[in-house]
């Protein structure tokens, strides 16, 4: 977004707030905030900052934590009134926000970013297959065997990451090189990266509870 607006770009994340210890956390707020509304024409990338944004109907959140989500929803709104830079929250957590953060007038946009969908995936080890010295019918035959392998254990597969999804792919060519495909093989395949698979147990409910908050 600042390459393609020639802005420029700034990142903010828990570090920056801690600078000064952990008790300093609320001036140290002040501090940053007063500089970014200073700020113009730039994109500004707040990453994983939901401990200063936590949900304040929880119960067994402390006062500070409370006084510093407040705190930090009056800065946000402050930076927004500016219009002179746009800023962007990312997070993992995002059902752990207050709920006046992901409320409709606080950000403009809400924008789940999950995993890749089948096309990307199929189009990526399309890609890759172009490099092998198969066949175009060869090619063709393992694309579609994989597609529908993928169709079909889809509830799995579709939780890989992006990083994993390469592993499987660079793990079906080298498999090409040695010997034959099957889809006892592909099941290997996948079973073996699921079982350390980035979202998974109480991730994956996070997950699954966040790809239904988007909100353009």
């Amino acid at each position: 977004m600042a390459c393609y607006l020639g802005w420029n770009f700034v990142t903010i994340d828990t570090a920056c707030f801690l600078a000064d210890g952990l008790e300093n956390v609320a001036a140290r707020m002040v501090y940053i905030f007063e500089r970014l509304k200073a700020l113009e024409r730039t994109i500004i990338l707040f990453d994983e900052i939901e401990e200063f944004c936590l949900d304040r109907e929880n119960i067994n959140l402390s006062m500070e934590s409370r006084m510093l989500t407040t705190a930090m929803l009056t800065q946000l709104n402050d930076l927004r009134r500016q219009q002179s830079s746009i800023f962007i929250v990312a997070t993992n957590r995002l059902r752990s926000f207050d709920a006046a953060v992901t409320r409709p007038g606080r950000f403009d946009m809400l924008i789940f970013v999950g995993t890749p969908n089948l096309e990307s995936r199929i189009k990526r080890l399309t890609s890759k297959l172009s490099l092998t010295r198969l066949s175009l019918d060869e090619r063709e035959n393992v694309r579609k065997m994989v597609h529908d392998f993928i169709e079909k254990e889809w509830n799995v597969i579709r939780f890989f990451t992006y990083a994993e999804n390469e592993v499987m792919i660079n793990t079906i060519i080298d498999t090409l090189n040695n010997q034959k495909l099957d889809k006892n093989i592909l099941s290997d395949i996948v079973h073996k990266i699921s079982r350390t698979s980035t979202i998974q147990g109480t991730i994956q409910d996070e997950y699954k509870a966040s790809e239904i908050l988007s909100r353009l």
